[in-house]
């Protein structure tokens, strides 16, 4: 199995980092669950702040982008496909990698 060391969210590990948050299918179609707090049954209570953010809130916005970056500050390893991911997350490099993950947490929040 492939190792792959995280330190910081980047263009390169925008992806990875993504499918640790909301979850998704790696490229042989295995599921990958979404982080407790974006699933149903709790991703509710997250309902407004990312609907206001999607239409354009900052505030709310910001909201989200500090979600996503605790989240992955907590975040430890994940095995996707035939990977084994280890996440050690201390900078946040790229403001384009973070708007990529906020689109797909409000993508997952919104998607009812």
């Amino acid at each position: 199995m492939k190792h792959i060391y995280i330190d910081s969210l980047s263009i390169e590990t925008a992806t990875a980092c993504g499918l640790y948050l909301v979850g998704g299918f790696d490229s042989e179609k295995n599921h990958l669950p979404a982080l407790p707090i974006f699933r149903p049954g709790k991703k509710e209570r997250l309902y407004d702040v990312c609907a206001l953010a999607e239409a354009g809130c900052y505030d709310s916005r910001r909201c989200v982008e500090n979600l996503i970056i605790q989240e992955l500050f907590k975040a430890d390893e994940v095995i996707i496909g035939h990977t084994h991911y280890h996440f050690n997350i201390k900078s946040f490099t790229s403001q384009r990698a973070l708007d990529y993950l906020v689109y797909e947490v409000l993508a997952q929040v919104n998607e009812d």
